[in-house]
């Protein structure tokens, strides 16, 4: 099958099967691999993608950039550390809290919902799911 470098199906495709091998490469190596935004050519002469690669701390554990951004800037949206991970409802769906972008002025809180799609919120919203 020949992908075109300029058509987004084609490159969620060859996204996904990039992030299979990646996963294994990742399982092997005891890393977190993660294939993150991309930008292509409307030629279709070139396709550019992020990798972020996360390593173990000291515990053993992965922990992401948005996860630490959250646990240090938690307290200044009003919300506490130890909120990543928790679980509130909102529009019907489960969302756990999976990080902050605290230069996304308006949606800094990232919440994961049950099928694995992340999203933005408020941190008044996070908070009123949390029955604050």
């Amino acid at each position: 099958m020949n992908l075109k470098l300029n058509n987004r199906n084609d490159l969620r495709t060859l996204n996904a099967a990039m992030q299979k091998a990646l996963d294994v490469v990742a399982a092997e190596h005891g890393l977190q691999l993660k294939i993150k935004s991309g930008t292509y050519e409307p030629d279709g002469s070139r396709f550019t993608t992020k990798l972020e690669v996360l390593a173990p701390n000291e515990s053993g554990e992965i922990v992401s950039k948005e996860a630490q951004d959250f646990q240090k800037y938690a307290t200044q949206y009003d919300l506490k550390a130890d909120d990543l991970g928790k679980t509130f409802r909102s529009n019907g769906h489960g969302f756990t809290i999976s990080g902050m972008k605290p230069r996304s002025r308006k949606f800094p809180i990232l919440a994961t919902r049950d099928d694995g799609k992340t999203f933005k919120f408020t941190a008044e919203a996070v908070a009123q799911n949390l029955k604050r």
